[in-house]
């Protein structure tokens, strides 16, 4: 449309979300966010039972009345002509086939809520072979070399990459652990990352972060078939690496702010991330519903401000800029109405819960049976 077709591929942008929903969850788990372990590193169904409910009520809110209203205002007959992919994705099976524009990008949804589902169990797995850190090396260096192995394995006996690989449940693990075990080494082993090597990883790690997605757009500009090979089976483990680089941090600005006795570097760097971190936060609030709802709002502009003849009239550069920068603003407006509707219905129905919390804090040895 804007002879920048090469720029918008967003595949990638699937394997650095993977990766950081298993960084994130597994942050979780560590400072008892998403506690499913006891004391005695046994899986509490109470605990299991609670991860699962809050997963839900965070992705399934939005989720349901999104299609509920596209069936509305599309005014099509998707739905009752296509029952079992309409079954499919009210059980968050659908893997992508057999979808239509404005719900085909649902399927990233099905299957975050299937990774959801082993969470719990791969942290279980993940504290008992990592106890140490050679073992934890160990484990990471099996995963993603177990993920390349697989998705070569499934390229050279020809299984299809859509339906077997990119949108498969088990193809993408090694992205998710390699998340939890990223985020296991930032809180067990902040201390021995040594600082001196810090910018050198950083450099490292945004070096290879850029290469790649340079040549996420390149390949989708050029489009051969060694380098779409390339890019589907290799690349997945190359962003697990960069994005690795980047995760991992070494030890606190305070504690090295102490160690030094005054202001140092690190302090105003810490500053600045701290503004970074605080924007990101905030804009990661409404990032589901901007995922949710990017599709209808590009196709919308598609359909009305990109044929506007005044739009027409300026450079390629300029409408590239000027079409995803009313994209931004549209799905703000969109993501930030939505998202505060379905998070009232989220605490709405965890109010129950909340309340017996509550009164059972004010009594000794009390085990509410719905928490």
């Amino acid at each position: 449309m804007l002879e920048v077709d090469f720029i918008l591929s967003g595949v990638g942008g699937v394997w650095i979300f993977l990766f950081l929903s298993g960084y994130g969850i597994g942050k979780g788990f560590m400072n008892g966010k998403n506690s499913v372990i006891d004391q005695y590193g046994k899986i509490t169904m109470r605990g299991l039972l609670r991860f699962y409910v809050h997963r839900f009520l965070k992705i399934a809110p939005l989720y349901y009345g999104y299609c509920f209203l596209f069936e509305i205002l599309s005014g099509n007959l998707w739905y009752w002509q296509n029952r079992e992919v309409f079954f499919r994705m009210l059980t968050f099976t659908f893997h992508g086939i057999g979808g239509i524009s404005g719900l085909g990008h649902l399927w990233y949804i099905s299957m975050a809520m299937q990774l959801y589902f082993f969470m719990p169990f791969l942290e279980l797995v993940i504290r008992i072979l990592c106890k140490t850190k050679k073992q934890m090396v160990a484990v990471y260096l099996v995963t993603i070399g177990a993920g390349l192995g697989m998705r070569i394995l499934f390229f050279k006996i020809g299984r299809d990459w859509q339906t077997d690989i990119y949108t498969n449940c088990f193809l993408n693990l090694d992205l998710v652990v390699s998340g939890m075990l990223s985020a296991k080494v930032n809180q067990w082993y902040a201390d021995i990352i040594q600082r001196k090597y810090q910018v050198v990883r950083k450099a490292l790690g945004w070096i290879l972060f850029g290469m790649l997605v340079l040549y996420n757009c390149y390949i989708y500009w050029i489009g051969t078939d060694t380098c779409i090979h390339i890019y589907r089976y290799l690349l997945p483990t190359a962003y697990i690496i960069s994005c690795t680089l980047l995760v991992l941090e070494s030890k606190s600005c305070k504690r090295l702010v102490l160690e030094s006795g005054g202001y140092s570097q690190c302090e105003i760097q810490n500053a600045f991330l701290l503004m970074v971190k605080t924007a990101v936060t905030k804009f990661s609030q409404y990032s589901y519903a901007f995922y949710i709802f990017h599709i209808c709002v590009l196709e919308y502009l598609s359909r009305t401000m990109v044929q506007a003849e005044w739009f027409l009239q300026n450079s390629p550069w300029i409408q590239y800029i000027i079409y995803y920068a009313s994209a931004i603003a549209m799905l703000l407006l969109v993501s930030v109405y939505f998202t505060n509707f379905a998070n009232s219905i989220r605490l709405w129905a965890l109010k129950p819960g909340k309340e017996a919390f509550r009164k059972c804090a004010e009594q000794p040895k009390c085990y509410p049976k719905n928490l």
